[in-house]
């Protein structure tokens, strides 16, 4: 196999790590947490939150590893476009360590509370507070940081023509979709709007799109566009 076509091969295999893992890892301790009564139950099951989290890191651990793939083919065609994308991905992946660590420190603030004692109402202040910060830091990664990455991803796809044209269309329009709804959103103007509804409208397309262009790369490698000989050859 090319050299070019096992770093294509790696990339795609590392984007459905990356989506897979992180949704597999938040859908097993997402309910407790995100639960009314995520306090009492946060301790007693102590074990299927952190298997969670720990599934949901490995996913985070491929993001900048996509970026540290495609850097030596970036670069052939602009070096600081490559440099921001490798950047913005290490962001995003920062960002959703954080989320992960708040969710496990949410484990001994449960192990406390239940303990009983008078320091209820600050172990209950701790968590929100705790909630918050990985809430805010999932927005900024998964609505702003991640499609201000996958802009410049698609752009430099397009611009180099290593993939077809449509897939870099597709993906660069719906991460435009995703920036623009999310920052709609945190100004209120999508209010009205049932929030798996708005996450189906924004986050589906993008979704989608880079599955596609895992399997694509998987199954094709890079097209042979401007300058690939020589930028795939990593």
């Amino acid at each position: 196999m090319p050299k070019r076509s096992r770093a294509a091969v790696a990339v795609g295999i590392l984007f459905i790590l990356a989506t897979v893992l992180f949704m597999v890892g938040d859908s097993i301790y997402g309910p407790i947490l995100r639960s009314s009564d995520y306090l009492d139950r946060a301790f007693p099951e102590s074990a299927t939150v952190a298997a969670g989290v720990l599934i949901g890191l490995v996913g985070v651990l491929a993001i900048p590893l996509i970026a540290a793939f495609l850097f030596p083919v970036f670069k052939r065609e602009s070096e600081a476009w490559a440099q921001s994308y490798v950047a913005l991905r290490i962001i995003e992946a920062v960002l959703l360590t954080v989320v992960s660590a708040c969710a496990l420190s949410v484990l001994n603030l449960s192990e406390a509370y239940l303990a009983g004692g008078a320091d209820a109402p600050a172990q209950h202040a701790a968590s929100a507070t705790l909630q918050a910060i990985g809430e805010w830091s999932q927005i900024l990664s998964v609505g702003v940081v991640f499609p201000l990455g996958a802009i410049v991803l698609y752009s430099l796809l397009l611009r180099m023509r290593l993939v077809p044209r449509w897939i870099a269309h597709w993906g660069l329009w719906a991460a435009v979709l995703l920036l623009g709804g999310v920052l709609l959103d945190l100004l209120g103007l999508l209010s009205g709007i049932p929030d798996a509804t708005l996450e189906f409208i924004l986050a589906g397309p993008i979704a989608v799109n880079e599955m596609v262009l895992a399997v694509w790369l998987i199954a094709r490698g890079f097209n042979e566009g401007k300058g690939t000989a020589t930028s795939t050859a990593v």
